[in-house]
């Protein structure tokens, strides 16, 4: 959120969410173990306890995380900054739209 904020804010044009899915509790270390391997780690938890991940819920915090990516999103929209997801199936869809990398990697370049 912070980071994307700075974005804007410094003037970047477009940002783009990735691993930002909030669909699941799951982190890429969890389905892939093999990451904390390689640093020589057995095994870390994330917290989370729920379905849902913890910043969708309200239980500690004053705004849920979709709140903020959409007060982000129309934020950057005032100042000519395009947020989407990096992912189809990220919560995110319903606020921000998409960013295919494949076929911006289609086209030609300029």
């Amino acid at each position: 959120m912070r980071m994307a904020a700075l974005g804007i804010l410094m003037g970047f044009k477009r940002i783009v969410f990735v691993g930002v899915d909030l669909n699941n509790t799951d982190y890429f270390w969890e389905r892939n173990p093999a990451h904390l391997a390689r640093n020589g780690i057995e095994g870390f938890s994330s917290g989370q306890t729920r379905e849902t991940h913890e910043t969708m819920e309200r239980v500690r915090r004053p705004f849920i995380v979709t709140e903020m990516i959409q007060a982000l999103a129309s934020l950057g929209k005032s100042r000519g900054v395009e947020i989407l997801v990096a992912s189809k199936k990220s919560e995110l869809t319903t606020i921000v739209g998409v960013y295919l990398f494949e076929e911006r990697a289609a086209q030609p370049k300029k």
